[in-house]
């Protein structure tokens, strides 16, 4: 990740120019966030226990950050079974650093439900919470995690559609109640990915038994 990958992602979000420099103007004077998905370090417990010591009394209108933070990362698709169909779900946590310093996270579930009857896949992708310390804020770092998220969701999307059997529909689903300020902006740009990844891939056309249906979005708002 670089610079221009966020000056990017401000065009796209249709901003303009003067709009564009003003927001990225406090992150000038250091390098993007280090993004990783579910790091050796730090851990998800330090996490945890930073955000719990740094937070914002709720009464200041801040989410609390530990919200569904796990103490634990999530390394693998759990598999299950259900009456009528079998299910897999994995959580994901994107972590942005500088160097060893924790500044934010982006915490989301996603799933992939697959009916007996044979009625399509499902993914499911379910934005829980993006937080940065207070401390940091305003310092392009939800940019840096939102640039990231959006390549999360496309690889993701993209690795579904080629495990998808022939012959089938892939449905996504958006799902998002981001409890934090700036969450609507974060949960728009996810959106825009998605939608140009199913774009893409229907342009493409590499399978053409398979039929990808347009992003549906579940929304808090």
């Amino acid at each position: 990740m670089n610079h221009e990958d966020r000056r990017w992602e401000c065009i796209v979000s249709g901003l303009s120019d003067e709009e564009i420099e003003s927001k990225l103007r406090p992150g000038l004077q250091r390098p993007p966030a280090r993004v990783r998905l579910n790091p050796q370090r730090p851990s998800a417990a330090e996490i945890y226990r930073e955000v719990e010591r740094t937070k914002v009394a709720p009464n200041r209108g801040i989410a609390d950050g530990v919200y569904s933070l796990r103490r634990r990362y999530d390394r693998r698709w759990h598999f299950g079974r259900d009456h009528d169909y079998t299910f897999e779900q994995q959580a994901a946590l994107l972590v942005a650093s500088d160097g060893p310093a924790f500044r934010g996270y982006f915490n989301s579930v996603s799933s992939v439900l697959v009916p007996y009857d044979g009625d399509g896949i499902y993914l499911t992708i379910s934005a829980e919470m993006l937080y940065v310390l207070p401390a940091y804020r305003g310092n392009c770092y939800s940019i840096d995690l939102s640039v990231a998220a959006g390549w999360m969701v496309r690889e993701l999307l993209r690795a579904v559609y080629w495990a998808t059997p022939a012959r089938n529909t892939l449905h996504t689903t958006l799902r998002a109640d981001l409890v934090s300020t700036g969450g609507q902006h974060f949960v728009e740009k996810l959106i825009e990915s998605l939608e140009y990844e199913i774009e893409i891939l229907t342009e493409e056309n590499l399978r053409p038994s398979l039929h990808v249906e347009k992003l549906d979005f579940d929304g808090g708002w």
